[in-house]
């Protein structure tokens, strides 16, 4: 190995002299740049022994490159990913705080607001629910932009919005459908998806004819955001969509 190494720094220092010797004409300083940059060259196609075998310092090079390209990009795309959230919170103009009616053992409270609308607030998730709405402003289209309006138009205006699955994965989550059981119409709600940085429709098809919504609005103790399928574990997201329909019947 010792001889092997000695053989490859004697080529090496030999190609660095002729390299040198070739462009002396042009100046003792370029002639050395030259030089050092053949040795650097050298330095990167230098086998390593490795595990029996051998690398090469310029692949190691490209690979760390490679490594830090990926990682550098991941980091944009998790800055994009939170940015993407952080945008949910356009959708209420600020937490509610209604006028308390009732406690109830089960972690729900009966509320109400200026207009006496009845509201249920669930104390773990600091969601503020409105039972299902007659949506009579339907179109075969089932517009999502529609329905997010029919919500935010709700007093006070812009505190309301249409419900992500994750909002109502904690209203089935906490039995809510107890307090407010569903009518039996189609609704529509928002899928969050994230990793696709987009917002969808999600529709619910009922038995009854016609469409009603469900509106929420947020506390002080709900994300500003409010919530999305992400914030719950896989398996529990799967179990709400096979049993959502509890929700709007």
């Amino acid at each position: 190995m010792l001889l092997f190494y000695g053989v490859l720094l004697g080529i090496a220092v030999s190609l660095a002299v002729a390299a040198y010797r070739l462009t002396r004409h042009l100046g003792r300083r370029i002639a050395s740049i030259v030089a050092v940059g053949v040795v650097g060259v050298e330095a990167l196609l230098c086998p390593i022994p490795i595990h029996g075998g051998f690398t090469f310092p310029i692949e190691i090079a490209i690979s760390e490159l490679s490594s830090l390209g990926r990682a550098a990009r991941e980091a944009q795309d998790r800055s994009a990913d939170r940015e993407f959230l952080a945008s949910l919170e356009a959708r209420f103009a600020g937490p509610l705080e209604p006028v308390i009616l009732e406690r109830g053992p089960d972690g729900w409270i009966r509320a109400t607001n200026a207009a006496g609308d009845e509201l249920w607030l669930d104390e773990s998730s600091g969601l503020l629910w409105r039972g299902p709405l007659a949506w009579d402003t339907a179109t075969a289209v089932h517009d999502l932009g529609s329905a997010e309006a029919f919500c935010a138009a709700l007093e006070p205006e812009g505190h309301w919005a249409l419900p992500t699955e994750g909002e109502l994965l904690t209203l089935w989550r906490a039995h809510g459908h107890a307090r407010m059981p569903g009518d039996g119409r189609s609704s529509l709600s928002v899928l969050v998806a994230p990793g696709m940085r987009a917002v969808l429709a999600a529709r619910f098809a009922g038995n009854a004819p016609g469409y009603s919504l469900r509106c929420v609005a947020r506390t002080e103790t709900a994300p500003a955001r409010g919530y999305v399928s992400e914030d719950f574990p896989l398996r529990e997201s799967n179990r709400f969509q096979l049993e959502k329909r509890a929700l709007f019947e």
